[in-house]
């Protein structure tokens, strides 16, 4: 093959370059990089090379470089030339790199989410509730997309701008959810994932900041709340009256088991293990008559309270449920408005979650006197705050079954009101 004298090339020189004559092939070496030229055939195709004796062999041999700009593939050449005078032949390495390329997008979004579901979520209190939005909302986004190629782009055309205006605490979930999985994808080093896309995106900025929930029940929608779980059947009725008796959050009533239990002596009391409670701290929570009337509501059989399957298995409080409850309570509102002579057609029911049971009891204690804040904080299992913590390990169980005692006397006043007089008083004239 003719070889023209060195000479350092550039894109202009080799834009110039002519087709060898017909059956014929030629190279024009670079001056800059050793090793380094520019083949031409016979129908003016051109293709860098690189010449050199590659590690394990004495002959000297060529290669094509798969660059398609004279300074990309100059480049190459240069590292190739480095890793040649290390001992090491490029081709291991460029194969090395094609295999982790692979392995890269055979990974996909779906495939290590298994991974995830089994080794993380499968541990965590509230890990079937993110298998269950990850499945539902991005599964039909991401399921077999490579993992190396969700940007954040992707995340917020896809997953967060889409719910930004309609429902910004969804959308909000959903990118904390990712920003949970991805951060769990890295710490692994297995899936060739280095940087989170959630890392550059600040979700303040697109949906806003949180707003605390505000929301708790009237008397009247508390009244209409207790009477309509007497009114529904075991597992629904007896599950929200110990939401209001205990101010417990759901999980943590749904998922008692009767071992938890202790009726044993005088000190009747309820332990949750850490492993269900939120703060990671056991809750003792006193056994009032009211709850052991709760209990004693419930099946004799099975492990668990709360069961659809004869306490098999823990009740799942999903959305069919509360529904059933709102239903009766609209029921008991418009029962409530005929007594006062109002017009039940105009009743509505406000919307309202589980959890705002708990702040609605929280907020009625603060009004009966006899409660300290330690004891109030104290029944919702809340976590003390800085240096308490680690002090005061006084578990306030007396001043806690005060607290519930005294609440359900007053829950017993809102669902039965004093009737009104029927005696109009007359004044006494001059």
């Amino acid at each position: 093959m003719p070889r023209q004298p060195e000479k350092a090339l550039t894109d202009r020189k080799v834009l110039s370059l002519k087709a060898a004559p017909k059956g014929k092939r030629y190279q024009v070496m670079d001056a800059l990089v050793p090793g380094f030229g520019v083949r031409v055939t016979d129908t003016g195709v051109k293709t860098y090379i690189f010449q050199a004796r590659f590690p394990g062999s004495t002959f000297l041999s060529r290669r094509e470089i798969a660059k398609t700009t004279l300074e990309a593939a100059r480049q190459t050449a240069r590292e190739w030339s480095d890793l040649i005078k290390q001992g090491v032949d490029p081709k291991q390495v460029e194969d090395k790199a094609r295999e982790e390329q692979a392995q890269i997008r055979a990974n996909t979004f779906g495939g290590i989410a298994g991974d995830y579901f089994d080794r993380k979520l499968a541990r965590q209190r509230s890990g079937r509730a993110v298998k269950k939005r990850i499945e539902n909302n991005l599964f039909p986004i991401f399921k077999d997309t490579p993992i190396a190629e969700i940007t954040d782009l992707d995340i917020l055309g896809k997953v967060v701008n889409p719910r930004a205006i309609e429902t910004p605490a969804m959308g909000r979930q959903l990118f904390n959810d990712l920003g949970g999985f991805f951060s769990w994808v890295i710490d692994q080093r297995i899936y060739g994932l280095k940087i989170s896309p959630c890392a550059t995106i600040k979700i303040s900025k697109i949906v806003g900041k949180i707003e605390p929930r505000q929301r708790i029940l009237n008397d009247d929608e508390l009244r209409a709340l207790w009477i309509a779980a007497t009114r529904l059947p075991y597992p629904i009725g007896p599950l929200y009256r110990g939401l209001v008796l205990s101010a417990l959050r759901v999980r943590e009533l749904s998922n008692t088991d009767r071992p938890e239990w202790n009726m044993r002596g005088n000190s009747w009391e309820w332990t949750i293990p850490a492993s269900r409670m939120k703060g990671k701290i056991a809750h003792v929570v006193p056994i009032t008559a009211d709850l052991r009337k709760i209990y004693d509501a419930c099946p004799k059989r099975g492990k668990f309270l709360f069961s659809f399957d004869g306490g098999e298995t823990a009740v799942k409080v999903a959305g069919r449920m509360k529904k059933q409850i709102d239903a009766e309570m609209l029921k008991v509102l418009r029962e409530i408005a005929v007594e006062r002579g109002d017009d039940p057609d105009e009743v509505v029911l406000a919307h309202w979650t589980n959890h705002d049971i708990r702040r609605s009891v929280r907020s009625r204690m603060s009004r009966l006197k006899g409660i300290s804040l330690d004891a109030r904080e104290a029944v919702l299992a809340h976590v003390k705050p800085g240096i308490q913590r680690v002090y005061d390990l006084y578990e306030y169980f007396d001043e806690k079954r005060e607290a519930l005692e005294l609440w359900a006397g007053y829950l017993q006043q809102i669902v039965e009101p004093p009737a009104a007089p029927n005696v109009v008083p007359i004044r006494a004239s001059a």
